[in-house]
């Protein structure tokens, strides 16, 4: 994977089985060198823990899409401030 120094990515993790992967996938981005914020679904939550996922990002994990944890509104300042938007999803 090329480096992602200091970059910024949102892993939006849906309802779906790829809801096992997000925290590998978060890993890997961290691994090379991204900063990733996670924000899930309440289908998402279904297969994977917010607290997971904050775990492994060292930052806490959103479960309402248009809400940080802190009551932050994500909307526009992450947008603003990420790199890229990655959705983890099954296809069908």
């Amino acid at each position: 994977m090329p480096s992602l120094s200091g970059r910024e990515i949102l892993l939006g993790v849906t309802g779906s089985i790829a809801a096992y992967k997000s925290p590998d996938v978060a890993r890997r981005l961290q691994d090379a060198g991204a900063r990733v914020t996670a924000v899930l679904t309440p289908g998402a939550e279904r297969f994977i823990t917010a607290l997971t996922l904050t775990a492994v990002t060292g930052r806490p994990a959103a479960t309402d899409p248009l809400l940080l944890a802190g009551g932050q509104r994500p909307q526009l300042a992450q947008a603003k401030a990420a790199h890229a938007v990655l959705s983890a999803r099954y296809p069908a």
